[in-house]
């Protein structure tokens, strides 16, 4: 309960502490793992973020339906934050594989190729994002707005 206020108020820090008690006493609690890996995105701990998601990846069937592709989602943009454009790139697949009419794995896709500064790439991926969100939401603008850029060529 404890990690859930804080997590709800922003106080990753403090919610991290908590997490941490809680792993030492059940260290393959999949939710404890999973928010253990959040508080760190949030915190732009990137490299202490991978962990624990991969360690909830790796039990399988013994996390909770749907966990695995949260933590698989939160993972790879810990890896684009750490600039592992490879391992946030199959992690992005995946989900594409998985989710394929979902915006995030194409989102998180056209971030990798323009991290790579592949603009064709980038602006596929968009606007397949694009075509997978509802319109005029704060994502859809935001996208919007990037692929304005990238086919202006100011990026």
């Amino acid at each position: 309960a404890a990690t859930k206020v804080y997590m709800n108020f922003q106080r990753y820090s403090n919610a991290l502490t908590v997490i941490d008690e809680h792993l030492q006493v059940s260290p393959d609690d999949p939710t404890a793992l999973f928010n253990k890996g959040c508080a760190c995105l949030q915190l732009k701990a990137f490299d202490r973020a991978i962990e624990p998601l991969t360690r909830l990846l790796n039990m399988g069937t013994n996390a909770p339906l749907g966990l695995p592709d949260l933590a698989r989602f939160v993972r790879a943009r810990a890896y684009l934050g750490n600039d592992k454009l490879d391992q946030a790139e199959q992690d992005f697949e995946a989900l594409r594989q998985a989710h394929p009419a979902a915006f995030q794995p194409y989102y998180g896709l056209g971030e990798v190729a323009f991290q790579r500064q592949d603009t064709n790439a980038a602006v596929r991926f968009y606007e397949l994002a694009l075509h997978n969100i509802p319109t005029n939401t704060v994502e859809a603008n935001a996208i919007i707005t990037r692929l304005r850029d990238l086919k202006s060529g100011h990026f």
